[in-house]
């Protein structure tokens, strides 16, 4: 009987153990039919294809063309994975994109799928990120972008080379930069776009090339410098931190007694946290009466749910904010069955800015934001503060402020495409069974050129500079305690100050 059940067991885990202790096996044939169906889906779903090939100027014919060809009967599993995968960040958007593993496993049955079920096992997803060893990129150059400028932020040393702060950086292997990353759309990810000097930057963009390059570097003189991605620098003051995503540690709330102005910390988009703030809100405010100011951080915001600033705001807010919404969707049939299931006839529309792409209106309306029976009925200015590493959600909050007087964004705007979006769609390829993710929603609001597709515009422009930036790196202790804040922030001291 033992040995009927460790049979039954052994063959029941067959399909699992095979993928583990087995390579992947894919055809050319089978390699093609997963790559045409990653292309047709984009083609399908993803509205920043149509708005790239006018921002960025991408082909996409081309280009998609061109990855195509690389395919052959030599290709391995985990080249055609690269393959892919730059098929699909082409398309230049945060939201389209691989997952991980752990993300599918903590959040895969809450996210919507196309063409598969919350039952669906993660494991084949594991096999790829176990078998295909991720490019080491050891080298992290401290580089900050500043209008136009590549610009060392902090002294550092490279074999026996020494390179400081506010030097900057002109060639990429004898070539200007600008041309490597249009050059290599399909490798430097995420895009990001400078409008003034109508240029796109990244500024890890050496980590898309070949592990050994040079860099010209502008000091009193050209010097220019070999290096390896393999290798790393030493920083002559050894960085705290990394300015970037989710710098801020927790959700807080204090209060500034001398300018009676209360601060709200608000670190990710989360309904709970939101919550805790309100709550946080009540007890400050039972205590000093009304406020003069009010700032709400969301600087290292990555997003979550609308309904977190939604709800924090209605709470604060004495009257009704509205504002106009102009989402739409591509007019194609799948995406229409999708999202609209005969609910209500959907019009076709040319889009003249997208080059004549056809599209379809999801929503076109007034949405009020309307104070909450138990809101503090704060009637002084509101102030969001935002940098670079804000995304989805929070940059809704902060393209938000524009709808009212009262509400103020702070800081650098993120040279990303943000609006309103709904929740990337899920889709899963026949052979290869990996899984890829797809924003299918673009914000027409308020837009008249290709560069309004941004939505965000910042109020109060207080630029970040290199001296900014190395000490946000280097100080020792809490970016966002009060005494660092109201000593050292430029934005908070700004406020405090002058507004």
């Amino acid at each position: 009987m033992k040995k009927t059940k460790l049979l039954f067991i052994t063959l029941l885990l067959c399909p699992f153990l095979s993928i583990k202790s087995q390579e992947l096996e894919l055809s050319k044939t089978q390699m093609l039919e997963d790559f045409n169906e990653t292309v047709s889906y984009i083609n399908t779903f993803a509205v920043h294809k149509d708005l790239n090939a006018i921002r960025l100027g991408i082909d996409y014919n081309k280009e998609y063309t061109a990855l195509r060809n690389t395919i052959n009967e030599q290709t391995s599993i985990c080249e055609f994975k690269d393959i892919l995968e730059r098929a699909i960040q082409l398309v230049q958007d945060m939201h389209c994109s691989f997952m991980s593993y752990d993300y599918f496993e903590a959040y895969g049955k809450y996210q919507k799928k196309f063409n598969f079920k919350n039952s669906q096992s993660y494991e084949r997803i594991k096999y790829f990120e176990e078998y295909c060893a991720a490019k080491t990129i050891n080298l992290k150059l401290p580089l900050l972008y500043k209008n136009g400028d590549y610009v060392v932020y902090a002294d550092f040393k490279y074999k026996n080379q020494s390179i400081k702060r506010g030097t900057k950086l002109m060639l990429y292997n004898n070539k200007k930069i600008k041309s490597f990353i249009t050059d290599n759309y399909a490798k430097v990810w995420p895009i990001l776009w400078d409008e003034q000097n109508n240029t796109p930057y990244n500024r890890s963009f050496y980590g898309a090339g070949k592990d050994q390059f040079s860099l010209t570097f502008n000091e009193e003189q050209s010097r220019t410098i070999h290096f390896n991605l393999k290798d790393s620098v030493t920083l002559d003051q050894k960085p705290q931190r990394q300015v970037f995503y989710y710098s801020q540690s927790k959700e807080q709330a204090f209060y500034f007694k001398d300018q009676n102005t209360l601060y709200i910390g608000m670190p990710f988009m989360d309904v709970e946290q939101g919550k805790n703030i309100i709550k946080k809100v009540d007890s400050i405010h039972s205590k000093y009466g009304d406020f003069e100011k009010i700032i709400i951080d969301i600087r290292g915001n990555p997003g979550g749910n609308d309904m977190c600033w939604r709800n924090v705001l209605s709470h604060l807010i004495p009257q009704d904010v509205s504002f106009d919404i102009d989402l739409k969707y591509k007019y194609k049939k799948p995406v229409i069955d999708y999202y609209n299931k005969g609910k209500k006839k959907t019009k076709q529309e040319t889009i003249a800015l997208l080059n004549d792409s056809e599209y379809w209106t999801q929503s076109n309306e007034i949405f009020t934001l309307k104070p909450h029976k138990k809101t503090i009925k704060h009637s002084g200015n509101i102030f969001v503060l935002q940098d670079k590493y804000i995304y989805s959600s929070a940059g809704n909050f902060s393209n938000f402020c524009l709808n009212s007087d009262k509400l103020i964004s702070v800081g650098t705007t993120t040279n990303l495409v943000g609006g309103l979006q709904t929740e990337p769609l899920f889709f899963k390829l026949k052979h290869s069974e990996l899984i890829f993710r797809i924003e299918p929603m673009l914000d027409f609001s308020g837009v008249k050129s290709i560069n309004d597709f941004s939505h965000n515009n910042v109020e109060i422009n207080i630029p970040t500079t290199v001296d900014d930036y190395y000490l946000r790196t280097t100080f020792e202790g809490d970016l966002y305690s009060k005494v660092f804040l109201m000593k050292h922030d430029k934005l908070v001291t700004h406020i405090l100050a002058n507004e």
